[in-house]
């Protein structure tokens, strides 16, 4: 038994050495010279850091514009982020001919309605009672 584990062993130290004796003829042979470098020389200099960050902002108070009438915006009277005053005018609307039709119905109504009271005035008058 002491003659196998010889055996055994006398084959796998041969080929380690003959394995690190390849390795060592390959190194040798195919070594690849040292890898160029570039050199500077230290300087000293002030240095501002600074960072790049993403983010979202957000408005604490916000403005709503909202009008309280109908029609085509002609003009904008001010710049956005200007501020502005209380009264001061922000636009200037088209003329509207719905806004004027509905004035002069309004007034036509009222007339007609002057026309035909006088009318039965007339007519009360000249029934003989």
């Amino acid at each position: 038994m002491p003659g196998r584990n010889i055996s055994v062993g006398w084959p796998a130290a041969m080929g380690a050495l003959s394995l690190l004796a390849c390795c060592g003829v390959a190194m040798a042979q195919g070594a690849p010279p040292p890898p160029a470098v570039s050199v500077v020389p230290v300087a000293s200099r002030q240095v501002t850091e600074t960072g790049d960050f993403l983010g979202r902002v957000t408005a604490i108070n916000k403005v709503d514009i909202v009008a309280r009438v109908a029609g085509f915006i002609e003009e904008r009277n001010f710049a956005e982020g200007q501020k502005v005053k209380t009264g001061d005018l922000l636009f200037r609307l088209g003329r509207r001919d719905d806004a004027r039709m509905e004035f002069e119905r309004a007034a036509a109504l009222t007339r007609n309605a002057r026309e035909r009271a006088y009318l039965e005035g007339r007519a009360a008058a000249c029934v003989p009672s």
